[in-house]
């Protein structure tokens, strides 16, 4: 499938999110589950972190220690994540068998800045030693994504619905996307990246890419500003792109019904 014909494909599957989502609604619940603190610590070492989570906001962070820490909040009864190591891979992922009766809601909608939801907000709050990763791979349900000085070859984030952001981050390759909810990268230095954000927006800002730069929407604005890149392309279907201060050896631009503003530099 060649790249145009995979852009148009998600202009069709982003305006259709965006249609579903209007009629959209999370049934209250009458009760939640009795929700408690946990930590998870290991010194082993690790290379390579999966992370998928249906239920809570994600953040991800680097410190000056030598071992990882997962904070997260869990039930009284069966647990809702499953974490485990093995040869030098840690995995994080929520157990959504024991959601069931629980009265737990997976969904929640933001209305006038506030958050309607059947559950309590809770975090899920990763921190890492400051070193080179191998991967990272996370993908989120529904809440916020965050992901703060990781540096790795492989570097993959996305969420369904809500905001992903990514600031500080050193990766040779750098896959990061929003179904519905805002993209943010800024001050990172990458190889090649594509940042897709479907309905919402993407917000690139003081990032160098040395290969190639691609950034999608599919309804919501481009905004790039103090970025680098070898190959920039953009392409965005309704909405609008503004350029402050990019450069880029190569550049190419696609939209349907885009209005842009600035322009791109050769460096």
């Amino acid at each position: 499938m060649s790249m145009k014909t995979k852009w148009v494909s998600r202009v069709l599957c982003g305006l259709l999110c965006a249609g579903l989502l209007c009629g959209f609604a999370a049934p209250p619940t009458e009760e939640n589950a009795d929700l408690v603190a946990r930590q998870f610590q290991t010194a082993q070492q690790i290379d390579r972190i999966s992370v998928e989570d249906a239920i809570s906001n994600v953040t991800i962070r680097t410190a000056d220690t030598d071992h990882i820490t997962v904070d997260y909040a869990d039930t009284t009864e069966k647990p809702l994540y499953t974490i485990s190591v093995e040869d030098g891979l840690l995995s994080i992922h929520t157990t959504t068998e024991e959601f069931e009766g629980k009265n737990i809601s997976l969904f929640k909608i933001r209305m006038d800045g506030k958050t309607v939801s059947g559950r309590p907000d809770h975090d899920l709050v990763i921190t890492l030693p400051q070193k080179q990763y191998q991967e990272l791979s996370v993908a989120l349900a529904v809440g916020t994504l965050s992901v703060e000085g990781v540096k790795a070859s492989q570097l993959t984030a996305e969420a369904a619905v809500n905001t992903v952001e990514l600031s500080g981050i050193q990766a040779d390759q750098l896959n990061t996307a929003s179904a519905v909810g805002q993209v943010t990268v800024r001050d990172s230095q990458i190889g090649n990246a594509e940042i897709d954000g479907a309905v919402g927006g993407v917000v690139v800002k003081n990032v160098t890419a040395s290969g190639q730069l691609t950034v999608s929407n599919v309804v919501g604005s481009v905004s790039l500003e103090d970025v680098t890149a070898h190959e920039l392309i953009v392409q965005s279907a309704l909405g609008s792109t503004s350029y402050k201060n990019v450069k880029a050896s190569y550049s190419s631009e696609a939209g349907i019904f885009n209005w842009s503003s600035g322009t791109v530099s050769r460096p």
